[in-house]
């Protein structure tokens, strides 16, 4: 599940590998976006989003492992509290309403400030958003190599303002109803989603957690990303003997 202003595209490479290891995998692209309505993702919700991939779900004939980056962490988060899922994988996720503190806002480098400033004029009115390539280049694309970064650019999509807001307020998420298990993963060069509060969301889950040097917000993409997934599958065939330990 892709993040704020992307689409499934950014899953590519990861879509592929794990297929490769044997598992049925889709990347999702929710509503407006692409040929689905409304253009630009105009008045569409946070719920509008976790509604879209309740229906593909539904769709699926066996248990569903989440896989979902920084918007789509958090929409993996409310799937997993609602009961789907037998395991959560969220990387760089956004966090949920009470670990959204002032204390961890205050977290964001100073030098994206710039880059969340520019979206909150569109984030108060709830209308739709998109940065310009210098911003996403310089906090989104610092780990990605400089040939990469336009292509990587030209997949970027208008965002629902409406979204942006719900999430500044904050998700509510109960840690007491997610049951299953919860990776998280996180670049110590993110300026997007800080290490820090990365941390602070596998403490409310009481999660695994993984680091990585020389990375930011794009795991899924940047250089190194295939021993991130083999981290993540080892995370994965570990699953059965624990819950095998627990009963």
């Amino acid at each position: 599940m892709h993040g704020a202003g992307m689409d499934q595209r950014h899953f590519a490479d990861w879509l592929t590998w794990f297929a490769g290891k044997g598992f049925e995998c889709y990347a999702l692209s929710r509503r407006g976006r692409g040929a689905l309505p409304p253009p630009n993702a105009a008045g569409v919700t946070f719920g509008d989003y976790v509604d879209d991939t309740r229906r593909v779900l539904a769709a699926l004939d066996q248990p569903a492992i989440f896989v979902g980056h920084s918007v789509g962490g958090l929409i993996a988060q409310k799937l997993v509290e609602e009961g789907f899922g037998i395991a959560a994988v969220l990387v760089a996720p956004v966090a949920p309403r009470d670990v959204l503190t002032v204390q961890a806002r205050l977290q964001i480098p100073r030098s994206a400030l710039s880059f969340w400033l520019k979206t909150f004029p569109a984030i108060i009115s709830g209308r739709p958003w998109k940065l310009g390539y210098a911003d996403v280049e310089r906090v989104l694309f610092n780990c990605l190599p400089e040939g990469e970064r336009r292509q990587a650019y030209d997949s970027f999509v208008p965002e629902s303002g409406l979204v942006s807001r719900e999430m500044v307020r904050g998700i509510p998420i109960d840690a007491s109803r997610v049951r299953c298990p919860v990776l998280c993963l996180s670049g110590r060069e993110d300026m997007v989603v800080p290490v820090a509060l990365v941390r602070s969301i596998a403490r409310k889950y009481g999660a695994d957690s993984l680091e990585y040097e020389r990375h930011g917000h794009l795991l899924m993409r940047e250089p190194g990303w295939e021993s991130i997934a083999a981290d993540v599958l080892e995370w994965l065939m570990r699953l059965p003997a624990r819950a095998a330990a627990d009963r």
